[in-house]
């Protein structure tokens, strides 16, 4: 995910650090643990999360100071300001009330189709299929547990459900209307 800034606020990676941050003051290594531990789906690369902390802090969202209990080279505690909270507010409604839009990676790959052999298109959805099997298996559908963790586990669930209904359409699909490149390409390429 780029850490480009958006007109409209903060990126998804400072968003989800500014959330974190509402939970009270925190090191950068603890940020990262909580991130990869599925705080947010934001995928941000360890270094960003320091350059992520820079710029809230010169955009006046987040203050830190040296941790005095620190050992060696001190570490910093990063902790919201009053302004940083209300952006958080103002951008987690926006975010809430953002359904998925815009292109998604594998768009490129759909438009491509008629480029590709009936064989390699169908390999290709068996490995997204595949793929998505295994991504549902890591996430947990438990509307039990804990709110909002439930609700974001439920989102998740949803979605790969619905990603993995669209592929099992379009290995349908391909069956059905894709044209077998792959006799005429070994034609065109022993001509050549």
């Amino acid at each position: 995910m780029g850490m480009a800034r958006t007109r409209n606020g903060p990126t998804p990676a400072e968003l989800a650090l500014l959330g974190m941050l509402a939970d009270g003051p925190a090191h950068p290594y603890s940020l990262d643990s909580k991130l990869r531990s599925g705080f947010a789906s934001a995928e941000v690369a360890f270094s960003s999360i320091y350059a992520a902390l820079d710029r809230l802090e010169k955009l006046g969202l987040v203050t830190s100071r040296p941790d005095a209990g620190a050992r060696g080279k001190a570490r910093r505690v990063y902790r919201l300001t009053p302004g940083g909270r209300n952006a958080l507010r103002a951008s987690a409604r926006q975010a809430l009330a953002s359904p998925l839009a815009g292109a998604r990676p594998n768009d490129l790959g759909i438009a491509m189709l008629p480029l590709m052999a009936r064989a390699d298109a169908l390999a290709a959805v068996g490995e997204a299929r595949k793929a998505l099997g295994e991504l549902r298996r890591d996430v947990p559908a438990d509307e039990e547990a804990p709110y909002p963790q439930g609700a974001l586990a439920l989102h998740r669930s949803i979605l790969l459900a619905a990603e993995e209904r669209f592929y099992t359409e379009l290995e349908k699909l391909v069956q059905r209307s894709h044209p077998d490149r792959s006799r005429k390409r070994a034609e065109d390429e022993s001509a050549e």
